[in-house]
């Protein structure tokens, strides 16, 4: 701050309007100044000293249970725009303060947060694919509810109670095993038949149910508003799942 704009210059009708004070709430850091005058060139972007040591002279004095120094006040203002100007966040040009705004990050500290951003993005990416598999899969599974009940209903009962029951549903969760024919297969299953233990003596594949639901294109819907029905609990997965899987709605 050039001294013509000085605390200095300006005693001569600047007067000190009550003695001064070295009271806790009135005795200001210089980082307590620097915060006000900083807010107060932000609001007004450009501005001159006396303005924003009128200003806040204003505010102090209307506290008048608590006395002050005025020229103190006016002290602190003017080392408090010097030690802005010193940080680059305001620049001055003659007699007028401008608001240049806060020294940008490091480039260490940006290249932290873009790292930072690309795993986010591919966070978010990977959750993405998980609801839409989620989403694909209870659709299948309302379409195979849809059918058993339907199976059900044409079912007659065979005349001779030893004849087996013709099997028109689908009962999941299934695994359908893929091998040559000659192969060896032992399946042991846990009482509860939560678990199987599967041994063979040659290669094989293993198939689960949404693969092969996916295959059968049972994971599909005849419309968006069928789409619309099925998830109207929660509408929001209708657009990521038209925008992943956009075959979900068949065209047969």
């Amino acid at each position: 701050i050039d001294p013509v704009d000085s605390p200095a210059s300006e005693a001569k009708h600047t007067p000190t309007v009550t003695p001064s004070s070295s009271g806790p709430r009135r005795d200001k850091g210089l980082r307590s100044f620097s915060l006000k005058v900083c807010q107060k060139v932000e609001e007004k972007d450009t501005t001159t000293y006396n303005e924003v040591a009128d200003e806040l002279v204003r505010e102090f004095q209307s506290d008048d249970s608590i006395p002050f120094d005025e020229k103190n006040v006016r002290r602190r203002i003017y080392d408090a725009l010097n030690v802005l100007m010193a940080m680059d966040i305001i620049a001055k040009d003659k007699k007028f303060i401008k608001w240049k705004g806060f020294p940008q990050s490091s480039e260490k500290e940006r290249e932290s947060l873009d790292r930072k951003v690309k795993e986010l993005n591919r966070e978010v990416a990977r959750k993405r694919k998980e609801v839409e598999k989620k989403a694909t899969q209870y659709i299948g599974i309302c379409n195979i509810i849809k059918r058993n009940e339907g199976a059900e209903e044409e079912e007659e009962p065979p005349e001779d109670d030893d004849q087996p029951r013709p099997m028109h549903r689908i009962k999941i969760p299934f695994v359908i095993v893929k091998t040559s024919p000659t192969n060896e297969i032992n399946l042991e299953l846990d009482p509860s038949r939560q678990e199987a233990l599967l041994n063979c003596s040659s290669s094989f594949e293993l198939h689960d149910d949404v693969d092969i639901l996916e295959r059968m294109k049972v994971s599909t819907v005849a419309s968006e508003e069928d789409l619309k029905s099925l998830f109207k609990g929660c509408p929001e997965l209708v657009d990521v799942i038209l925008k992943g899987k956009p075959h979900v709605i068949s065209n047969d």
